[in-house]
């Protein structure tokens, strides 16, 4: 039979039916490794996973909880690894279980532009009271501003504790107010918290200009330990003040006589240093310290009595990374070094009245009191540290002399407390967040097409949560969705007023062993929903293989022969695709309708026949295939290997098939040998693979790969043009050989 159209010659049609299989879609990721461009005080980078909750992405899947940190600037300066704590009540019942009772499990992270950091640490368990701890950081925050990007993670009880020691832009137990359970401070010897003591003086206290002698005599006490004090405090009575705890050291005695000749007993043992941890000052806006200035606050009571030229007392900045352990290698470091610095008056001073020499130089800025007024080396003052910024240090505070050297008695005690950055930084713990998940849905059918346009509902405890729709990869995704077991339901629209439910996990799974299949207790599920759905694509030709591409044909798919029509489906460039519930067939018939012509040529029949979804089903879908590397070198003996080989659907190396390629998965097995690269094309219809790459990687390494690729999932505008149409693959594999070839390269194709 043969029909003349303006257009064309047609003649009896041939119907070629072509559906597609299943096999598993196994997503492969890449990590993400980021470079630490901030400052030292950030331990490595984490690899960052997929934002699921707050405003940043969930930093380790192994910390199930964390609460979101808000930390406000109330300055008018960006501040730089600025110290601050926060109070984490870890006691209270919202928290038992989830935290680990020794706070192991304890870490702080800060986002910067997404990425996550690693912030150390130290905590202060069981304080400002029991059942709290009051965790220090460092932190960046703008001016006047308030940062919602640092985050306390804890709930990995199988790790250890990062907390560190010193280091922090703060300085460790400044209020002398925390000590251990068990401790008792009052008692000497007694070394705070974050502070250490030393009854020996440096050896380079003498300034620059020569004006104390060397002094080789204090390094050990001279009288026994009953009349020395190095401990805490925190009583008012004589000369002894009280802000909170203070850190006292010196003599005993809290009252001290106006005159040497009161002195009744030689209790002269108050030289030595106390000095904290190391800590980093902050940085203040652009770190210019002629523009941005820091303090520190230092509050202190010096009293003394008969002190002469040969003693003294001081504040002064040293250098932390030199070392610490030995006081006469402590090294004064920058500008001014020295903040304080004075010592007696005269050979044979009676009294305490101190010399001011802080500034410099052999003649001193004038006479200070330190008995009986609440003056002189009494109270709070600013150290200015601008010049310290970004630098490791620590603070020094002590008295040197000759004490109890010829009968020469001379008293005194030093107490500092309030030990502290000026600038004000506010933080506060909002609401526990238990980790979720982020839940992507992949839609196919019965044998593992994808499905677009599918209807998702996911459900718990019977009710519907939230609803999307899948994509034009078959993809949807539901975000923060809390840990647990979930349903899915899916609705179809295959035609206009036809929706039907397609998938029902409730209905299938409920009262079986299936009923908790999709569990999510990850921060990245992933799942497939297989369908109710069976598609079908036709493609027709002519008797020579032609496409019946001239806009004039379409399909009619019924539910039987003479039964109810289900869609009309007209020929785009020859093909059309028909999506149904899975039935064991449908009664298709392939029509010419070309209104041009009158009523005898318009809608005239060309096939017809049955479709048994048997008949597919009996075919063969799957297909495996090996390259062993010893095999299939392209470079067999030399240094470098290449496997370049194409795979055929229908199960073939060598021969062209017009089955279709569904997805494919690779597995790059037990190679010993270096894997460098591999780029992967398909083959069209005219069996060509230029302009086909869907895979490459350059920078490969290790000796194994996975990697699993859906045909309708690639990006790759060519292949989206030809309706994704691939007839097999083109696999490039390439890499140092380190002896003897080992290894298999596995192709698993679903057509």
């Amino acid at each position: 039979m043969r029909i003349d159209n303006r257009a064309s010659r047609i003649r009896s049609l041939l119907f070629l039916l072509i559906i597609v299989a299943f096999f598993p879609l196994i997503a492969s990721y890449t990590d993400n490794i980021f470079t630490n461009k901030y400052e030292s005080d950030y331990n490595d980078p984490q690899q960052v996973k997929t934002a699921i909750l707050g405003n940043d992405p969930w930093w380790d899947s192994d910390w199930p909880y964390r609460i979101l940190i808000n930390v406000t600037n109330q300055e008018s300066v960006d501040l730089k690894n600025y110290g601050v704590s926060i109070d984490f009540p870890y006691d209270d019942a919202e928290y038992i279980g989830k935290v680990n009772n020794t706070l192991k499990d304890i870490r702080i992270i800060e986002y910067a532009s997404g990425v996550a950091y690693e912030r150390k640490y130290y905590i202060f368990q069981d304080y400002p009271s029991t059942g709290e701890a009051r965790i220090f950081f460092n932190t960046n925050v703008s001016a006047s501003g308030s940062e919602t990007d640092t985050y306390l993670y804890f709930g990995n009880m199988g790790v250890a504790s990062t907390a560190v020691e010193d280091g922090l832009g703060y300085v460790k137990n400044g209020d002398f107010e925390y000590f251990p359970s068990g401790d008792t401070p009052t008692v000497s010897p007694y070394d705070p918290v974050g502070w250490n003591w030393s009854h020996n003086p440096p050896e380079d206290l003498i300034p620059a200009w020569g004006l104390i002698p060397n002094d080789p005599y204090t390094t050990t006490e001279t009288v026994p330990i009953a009349y020395w004090q190095n401990a805490l405090v925190n009583i008012t009575s004589g000369h002894v003040r009280n802000v909170g705890y203070t850190y006292k050291w010196g003599t005993t005695e809290i009252n001290l006589p106006a005159k040497r000749k009161d002195i009744l007993r030689a209790d002269d043992n108050y030289a030595g240093v106390v000095y904290s941890n190391s800590f980093v000052v902050p940085i203040v806006g652009n770190g210019d310290p002629s523009v941005d200035t820091i303090f520190l606050n230092l509050w202190r009571n010096v009293r003394v009595c008969s002190f002469d030229l040969e003693d003294g007392y001081f504040v002064r900045i040293i250098n932390a990374s030199a070392g610490l352990s030995n006081p006469d290698n402590h090294q004064v470091i920058g500008s001014p070094g020295y903040f304080e610095y004075f010592t007696g008056v005269g050979a044979t001073n009676q009294g305490h009245t101190l010399a001011n020499y802080s500034q410099g130089g052999s003649t001193s800025s004038g006479t200070v009191e330190t008995l009986g007024v609440e003056e002189g080396l009494f109270g709070e003052i600013k150290l200015n540290l601008s010049n310290y910024m970004g630098m490791n240090v620590s603070l020094e505070v002590g008295m040197f002399g000759d004490e109890g050297i010829g009968g020469s008695d001379d008293v005194g005690f030093g107490q500092i407390d309030n030990v502290y950055f000026d600038y004000t930084v506010d933080t506060a713990l909002n609401e526990l967040q238990s980790q979720q998940s982020q839940i992507i849905i992949i839609t196919r059918d019965v044998d593992g097409n994808i499905v677009p346009s599918a209807e998702v509902s996911i459900i718990q405890d019977g009710s519907v949560i939230d609803t999307q729709t899948t994509d034009d990869t078959g993809e949807c995704t539901f975000s923060n969705i809390n840990y647990g077991i979930y349903n899915f339901t899916v609705n179809y629209t295959f035609a206009p007023g036809v929706e039907q439910v397609v998938f029902n996990s409730t209905e299938a799974n409920f009262g079986t062993s299936l009923w908790n299949t999709y569990n999510a207790s990850n921060l990245d599920e992933s799942f497939d929903l297989y369908l109710d759905i069976w598609t079908m694509d036709f493609e027709i030709v002519d008797w020579d293989d032609e496409l019946l591409d001239d806009g004039y044909g379409n399909v009619k798919i019924y539910d039987d022969k003479g039964g109810t029509l289900l869609k009309e489906l007209p020929l785009v460039n020859g093909t059309a695709r028909f999506r149904w519930n899975n039935a064991s067939f449908y009664y298709y018939e392939v029509s010419f309708n070309n209104t041009d012509y009158n009523s005898d040529y318009n809608n005239f029949l060309l096939n017809s026949s049955y479709i048994y979804r048997s008949d597919y089903v009996l075919n063969k879908k799957y297909y495996d295939h090996a390259l062993p590397l010893a095999t299939y070198d392209q470079n067999p003996g030399g240094n470098y290997y290449r496997v370049y080989e194409r795979i055929y659907t229908n199960g073939s190396l060598t021969d062209f098939s017009t089955k279709k390629l569904i997805n494919f998965n690779i597995t790059l097995e037990n190679m010993l040998d270096q894997i460098d690269n591999m780029t992967i094309y398909y083959i069209d219809k005219y069996n060509q693979t230029v302009g086909n790459e869907i895979y490459q990687n350059l920078t490969m390494s290790g000796t194994d790969f996975f990697k699993s690729i859906d045909i309708r999932s690639i990006d790759n505008d060519k292949l989206k043009s030809e309706n994704y149409e691939a007839y097999g693959i083109l696999i490039d594999v390439q890499g140092f050989r380190n002896g003897a070839h080992t290894g298999v390269i596995k192709i698993n194709t679903s057509e």
